[in-house]
């Protein structure tokens, strides 16, 4: 509890190696300040951008968790004309951050011990004596208990191994291989089993 409450966390993510030091997480201290928060987006449009998201990840476009900037524009476009609406480049790359600020309170707070999450109702699954407790720390985690997030398996793919964790945080997944982008050998096997992943996931979701 100690360690709970200072906010400190061993780093441990999908795919990742494990460090004796985590960063300081947004469980314990609340949302980034940089990132500013729009008018709630339909969940619709959520889900549409989600799906690109998805698309622009297994075809190489991101990197470290964030997709890259030359990339934007042409995905701006296609969200546009699929909902019909108006949004600009620099409002999707917002509604993007705040998406992945919420995801990674979730991620750290679900790989806690004694913690999980549900996939049919997209939200973390606790004790009443851990929400509680989890609460007290930080009274805006209580959103979560119920406001569920449908794009947690996207964003779990997308930056998942670039957030680290608490030090007794469960382990449940096999690491990501290693691929080297320059290597064309590698580039294809990768790529075309991401392609499956993410059409099976699509039409999980359509």
């Amino acid at each position: 509890m100690q360690k709970f409450l200072k906010g400190k966390g061993v780093g441990r993510a999908s795919g990742s190696k494990q460090r004796p030091d985590g960063d300081d997480i947004s469980i314990y201290s609340g949302l980034p300040k940089s990132t500013t928060r729009n008018p709630k987006w339909p969940e619709d449009h959520n889900a549409i951008l989600g799906e690109l998201l998805l698309e622009q990840h297994v075809n190489g476009n991101f990197c470290n968790g964030n997709m890259r900037k030359e990339q934007w524009t042409s995905l701006v476009v296609v969200l546009n004309r699929r909902l019909r609406t108006n949004y600009t480049d620099s409002s999707v790359m917002i509604r993007f951050k705040n998406m992945k600020a919420d995801f990674k309170t979730l991620y750290q707070l679900t790989n806690r011990s004694g913690w999980g999450w549900d996939e049919e109702l997209h939200i973390p699954v606790a004790t009443d004596e851990l929400w509680d407790e989890i609460q007290q720390v930080n009274p805006k985690v209580a959103r979560f208990r119920r406001h569920p997030f449908h794009q947690y398996e996207i964003f779990e793919k997308i930056c998942a191994e670039n957030i680290a964790v608490g030090s007794d945080a469960r382990c449940t997944k096999m690491p990501e291989p290693v691929v080297n982008l320059n290597s064309e050998e590698d580039a294809p096997s990768f790529f075309q089993a991401e392609r499956i992943n993410a059409l099976g996931f699509l039409q999980m979701h359509s």
